[in-house]
Parts: structure tokens; C-alpha cells; sequence
């Protein structure tokens, strides 16, 4: 299955004035119902593995080539209103070495995937016409996401579920997923030195994009070194 470039622009501001959550992998997204968050006035942003926390949401976001062999893919496509790939992934199902498998998902990804490019070097200004940051390393799905949030128009990015810290464990339960998550052989697990190294991109984001308002939904998470924490009652409607 061969996939085309969306132009950015296709993009640019059609969720203004909304809000963005975006959605990491962290143990805290457990503690947000998702199920009160109003689908009229917030956008939601899922990252890889946070679709197993969900019911719903508005864009599956991805940019690793790990999460598409991950048998949680397929349920990722199914709540998702669109498929966010950013930068060059291979074939979205060419790996799947399954072909009923391959032919279930292209008929799921028709008319819902968008292949959006990415950019080179090491620039974070997010930048409304595109291309979607690539960065240093340390740059992750969190940091792409948001700056696709922000290309959408939204009025502010709250990062829901990123922790950055193995102290309650490294990811959230698959609460609606309800299949056990096992990275075993296909990626390897966070740990410390890559979370120190996405801490810092943020700290770079920041100092690159202060007109932008970030706000931290974790409440036990690091990011609350850099941004103002928002409870997470005051996400529902």
C-alpha cells in the first residue's frame, strides 16, 4: 500500500480556539476519565501506546515504525478518527508478514491515514506552515504531536499522561484495550537517560515557543518543573 504526503496546510488552524490534549504513555493518563471530556470543546491527541487507555480520540498520532507491528495498532485505527504518521515510515502495513492482517488494516487506514512530512536538522520553533519538527536527539512522539497540535490552531497544548519518570512504573495499564502490552523484541523500554533526554527538548521547546501555552495534566511528572500544572477536574465538562 502506497501512501502520498499530505500538504501541512491541510492542517493549519481547523481546530482553533479548541484545546489539545495530547496524550502520553505514562501511568498517570490511568487517572484521567476521558469519558467527561467534552468532544465540542477538546481535541484529543493519542501517542503510540495511549490508545489503550481510550475509547476515543481524534488523531492517532505516530512515528515509529514499532508501533505499527504492535498488535494494539489495530485497535489505535478503530477509535481514531484520523491516523497521524509523521515523518518517513515504511509501509504502514508492508510489515505486517500477515496478509489477511495487511488487508484488514489498508481497508481500516483508507480515507482516515495522513502521512505528514517532517523537517531536518535541530530547529523546535514550532512553525505553523510546517514541516513538523525533527529536533535532536531526545525529540519524541510528545513533541511532534504537539507541534501538530499547535499547527491545528489549538489555543493551548495540555500534556496528559507524559511523566517522564519510572517511579509509578513506565506506562499506563490498556484499561480499554484490555490485552496485555508487551514491547519485548520489538523496542526497547524507557529508561532514564531517554526520559532525561526528552526532559531536556522540552526545556528547549519552551525557551523556542514561549507563545505558546503548555500546560502539565501529571500531576507526579517533571514536567511541572517547567510548566504550569493544570487539575485535571478542571478537563471536564
Amino acid at each position: 500500500m502506497i501512501y502520498s504526503y499530505n500538504n501541512i496546510l491541510d492542517f493549519k488552524d481547523i481546530h482553533k480556539g479548541k484545546r489539545a490534549i495530547i496524550c502520553g504513555t505514562g501511568p498517570s493518563l490511568n487517572n484521567i476519565n476521558f469519558d467527561l471530556i467534552s468532544p465540542d470543546e477538546n481535541i484529543i491527541f493519542a501517542c503510540n501506546q495511549s490508545v489503550t487507555a481510550l475509547s476515543r480520540c481524534d488523531y492517532f498520532c505516530l512515528a515509529d515504525n514499532a508501533i505499527v507491528i504492535m498488535p494494539f495498532f489495530k485497535y489505535g485505527i478503530g477509535i481514531a478518527t484520523k491516523v497521524i504518521a509523521m515523518g518517513n515510515l515504511l509501509d504502514l502495513v508492508g510489515n505486517c508478514h500477515d496478509h489477511d492482517r495487511e488487508r484488514e488494516l489498508t481497508e481500516m487506514l483508507e480515507n482516515k491515514v495522513h502521512v505528514l512530512p517532517r523537517g531536518e536538522g535541530d530547529r523546535l520553533v514550532f512553525d505553523k506552515c510546517g514541516p513538523i519538527i525533527r529536533g535532536p536527539h531526545g525529540n519524541d512522539i510528545i513533541h511532534i504531536t504537539s507541534h501538530f497540535a499547535y499547527i491545528t490552531g489549538c489555543k493551548e497544548i495540555v500534556l496528559a499522561g507524559v511523566d517522564l519518570t519510572v517511579d509509578n512504573g513506565i506506562y499506563c495499564n490498556p484499561t480499554t484495550y484490555k490485552k496485555e502490552v508487551d514491547w519485548s523484541g520489538v523496542a526497547p523500554v524507557n529508561n532514564p537517560q531517554f526520559l532525561d533526554a526528552s526532559y531536556n527538548t522540552w526545556l528547549k521547546i519552551q525557551k523556542s515557543n514561549s507563545n505558546i501555552k503548555f500546560l502539565d495534566a501529571s500531576p507526579r511528572g517533571r514536567l511541572n518543573e517547567i510548566f504550569d500544572s493544570i487539575p485535571i477536574e478542571s478537563l471536564y465538562s
